[in-house]
């Protein structure tokens, strides 16, 4: 294999035969695996596309929010029994009568999105809309509980300051249309990338 070949998984003239190790375009990593039934050719990759160093294709803007949608969709039916009763409007200002309900809605918000990514590497969301999250460092998947909850932790500014969540939606969504990669607040908190499913 050529030195400058980009980052894939390749057969290691020292390893033996049938395993693949991966090349992250300057050394071999320490992980190897079964290789491929027909060796593939490293990809061609465009210049300008959105792939990640490990060959994926970036998810595109649109699924990524529509993934969103359907989620805030799902939590917001899961949570409805707990909010509806315990909550009041007045001059546009939601309160709830039970302060401990919110902090309830926020944990069921947590749990349901650091589980899915966590074991799944997708909500149920992106699964719905055919993307996941991946490693920056590896492409791996799924991508384990402390991504995860790296990757979720910009929700807790919600509970900090009145605003600052929204803050973190507004420029999450400004990024998404901005960095070449599509990276949002969380990506790059948690050090992921959103891509296309195989």
């Amino acid at each position: 294999m050529a030195e400058n070949a980009p980052p894939g998984w390749y057969q290691a003239a020292t390893d033996p035969p049938g395993t693949e190790r991966y090349w992250d375009g300057n050394q071999w990593s320490a992980d190897t695996r079964p290789a491929a039934t027909s060796p593939a050719a490293p990809p061609e990759v465009a210049t300008g596309d959105r792939v990640t160093p490990h060959g994926r294709q970036i998810a595109s803007a649109g699924s990524r929010i529509g993934a969103r949608l359907i989620d805030v969709l799902i939590i917001v039916l899961i949570s409805a029994p707990l909010v509806f009763p315990n909550m009041t409007i007045e001059n546009g200002v939601v309160t709830y009568e039970n302060f401990a309900i919110q902090w309830l809605v926020a944990a069921i918000g947590a749990a349901y999105e650091i589980l899915f990514t966590a074991l799944r590497s997708a909500t149920p969301g992106k699964m719905l809309v055919g993307i996941e999250i991946v490693r920056k460092s590896d492409g791996h998947v799924p991508i384990g509980f402390g991504t995860a909850a790296l990757r979720w932790s910009p929700n807790l500014l919600n509970y900090v300051a009145t605003g600052l969540g929204g803050v973190v939606v507004l420029l999450s969504l400004i990024l998404l249309f901005a960095d070449r990669m599509r990276r949002t607040v969380f990506d790059f908190v948690g050090q992921t990338f959103v891509v296309s499913k195989r």
